[in-house]
């Protein structure tokens, strides 16, 4: 398929999987149609179904081909039509890397699911007769805020080891990842104090003409979900992500 065919993308505004491959394309050069559609309509779903065969967003087309609803395909698609600006090196060790930081990002939100779908609906069980469900819900917020230290642990880390989050050039690991962060921010997530180096970059990336252009598009509902964090580094790098995130491994 002859990259000059029209592209169109689908999408809702503030959903990270539409920032992400939104992103991918404007880093990518490439010309393209954006069509923002409202989950909230019947008559935007029906529209959806009919183009896509799907009832959620993104939904991106390549002539009349449905190409990809989920991020890292649609990446590794955008990758290889558009040979300009490489976004995932040649070398295998490099491409490994960066590949496995696009899964990794997805893992944390950016796909079918959401980061607070997630949170509203934390299906652990606790089985303690004697825990009102208020402390139960207080218990499981506690954990999954733990876990979730955890894991931007080893963001932080990644971030050690260049200005980008595969290395010292931004990549599709980059296009991934950006609209997960953005969403923690907007939603509470402080940076500042506990870590340093994502915040170094968020204040990097936030000025990319890619990332300005994208952020017109997309707006997001501030809920302060990720306030009041814990602190320090909360477990050995490369461990396996447990409860909240674990939840996100396993789909």
């Amino acid at each position: 398929m002859a990259s000059s065919e029209e592209i169109i993308l689908y999408y809702e505004s503030g959903s990270t999987p539409c920032m992400a491959i939104m992103l991918a394309l404007e880093e990518k050069g490439a010309s393209y149609t954006k069509k923002e559609v409202d989950t909230e309509k019947d008559e935007d779903i029906a529209m959806l179904e009919e183009v896509a065969d799907r009832d959620e967003p993104p939904a991106l087309l390549h002539g009349d081909q449905v190409l990809f609803d989920e991020v890292v395909p649609a990446c590794l698609y955008l990758e290889k039509i558009f040979d300009n600006n490489r976004m995932i090196p040649e070398g295998a060790v490099q491409r490994a890397h960066v590949m496995k930081c696009m899964i990794q990002a997805q893992k944390i939100g950016v796909g079918d699911t959401s980061i607070d779908a997630y949170w509203e609906d934390d299906e652990e069980d606790y089985e303690d007769d004697n825990m009102d469900e208020e402390k139960a819900e207080a218990l499981e917020e506690k954990e999954d805020k733990q876990d979730l230290a955890e894991e931007l642990a080893e963001w932080e880390f990644h971030l050690k080891k260049g200005s980008f989050i595969a290395g010292s050039e931004f990549t599709m690991a980059d296009c991934v990842f950006i609209p997960v962060l953005i969403y923690l921010v907007t939603n509470g997530l402080d940076l500042t104090k506990k870590y340093p180096l994502l915040h170094k970059y968020y204040t990097t990336v936030m000025e990319r003409p890619s990332v300005v252009e994208v952020r017109k598009h997309h707006q997001i509902d501030a809920k302060d979900i990720f306030k009041d964090m814990p602190t320090g580094v909360l477990g050995a790098v490369g461990d396996k992500v447990k409860g909240f995130f674990g939840k996100l491994v396993n789909k």
